[in-house]
């Protein structure tokens, strides 16, 4: 059985997570996204930050990790987005068959003109956290920028 993981990221709102999932779907990198709206509490230059997001579960097999990695990073509106691999230690094996079999037609395709950028979302701009030079772990260095 193929080992399948989980991969969470948040979105500045639910059309965009959706349009991502719906391209990510389409270029068969992903078998499944779950996306819900949560509520994100962090650090963001100096302050506590409170804001409603979308956050998403991608089901994918793990051969397709940095692929799909690679994919959201090309599509997400924030500059250094969290994008984190949730390993998953027991699966029911129907179900790993099917993530594997939904994503075995991957189609690689340019993320230009993507579904999340065609749904509105921000474009990327330099954050003042990344030019200060911070990891990319943690909410704190993630630009906030949001469509208007």
């Amino acid at each position: 059985m193929s080992r399948v993981a989980v991969v969470y990221t948040t979105f500045p709102d639910e059309e965009t997570a959706e349009a991502a999932v719906r391209e990510l779907l389409e270029r068969r990198l992903v078998a499944c996204g779950n996306v819900f709206g949560v509520r994100s509490l962090y650090h963001w230059k100096g302050a506590v930050e409170d804001v409603r997001e979308a956050a998403v579960l991608l089901k994918v097999p793990a051969a397709g990790l940095t692929r799909l990695f690679a994919a959201v990073k090309a599509l997400h509106p924030y500059d250094v987005p969290c994008i984190e691999e949730w390993d998953v230690d027991r699966v029911h094996a129907p179900y790993a068959s099917w993530v594997k079999a939904e994503t075995r037609a991957a189609r690689p395709r340019a993320a230009k003109g993507s579904a999340a950028r065609r749904a509105g979302a921000a474009p990327k701009r330099a954050s003042a956290a990344s030019s200060q030079g911070r990891g990319s772990k943690g909410r704190g260095s993630r630009s906030r920028t949001r469509a208007t």
